[in-house]
């Protein structure tokens, strides 16, 4: 796939794949979110999951036990929820919790996204529209930077590469919470 036949909306999306995988669940996207002291802020992050418009989702909270103030909050929080699975981690860090994720997770794609992030509403959504036309295996997504008076920082680092191969050459940023990637990319990695 030529990027520049594509126009600017190539610049959110990356990768063509031909991976497979073995039990993966056609469409699903599984959500992987590692929690540890962050009870202050997952509300907010699981409302934003929950109100997604896109739908199969399964949602895969990976928590460090010694943390009890946010494993009461999660447990409550998705009591009502039958796609919110709650996994444990006994290695510390959202390095390990998100390969524990990765290997329990069933969906056809795979967002990370920490706990104290949030997604408008279509964000799902629109990634996945952007990677079913396109045929791709990933779609980055520009982000805001929220500070605590209100200000926004927009994150656009996409925009400054014409093609896929500049943004890869130049290593930009993917980072938790702007990016759907194809499960069978990351399971072939892990």
């Amino acid at each position: 796939m030529a990027s520049k036949d594509c126009g600017e909306k190539i610049n959110r999306i990356l990768f063509g794949g031909i991976y497979g995988g073995k039990h993966m669940k056609e469409g699903l996207v599984s959500v992987i979110m590692p929690v540890y002291m962050d009870y202050p802020y997952i509300i907010k992050t699981l409302d934003s999951i929950i109100s997604q418009t896109y739908r199969p989702i399964e949602v895969l909270i990976v928590y460090t036990p010694g943390d009890e103030k946010t494993l009461d909050v999660i447990e409550n929080a998705s009591q009502n929820y039958e796609f919110i699975r709650i996994l444990e981690s006994e290695a510390r860090g959202p390095s390990p919790a998100r390969n524990i994720g990765i290997r329990k997770s069933r969906g056809e794609y795979i967002v990370f996204i920490d706990a104290d992030d949030y997604w408008d509403s279509n964000f799902l959504d629109a990634c996945i529209r952007a990677i079913k036309e396109y045929s791709a295996d990933t779609c980055v997504t520009d982000y805001y930077i929220i500070f605590e008076n209100g200000k926004r920082n927009r994150v656009a680092n996409l925009v400054k590469f014409p093609t896929v191969l500049d943004f890869l050459n130049e290593k930009a940023w993917i980072r938790a919470g702007n990016s759907v990637l194809s499960s069978k990319i990351i399971k072939k990695q892990a």
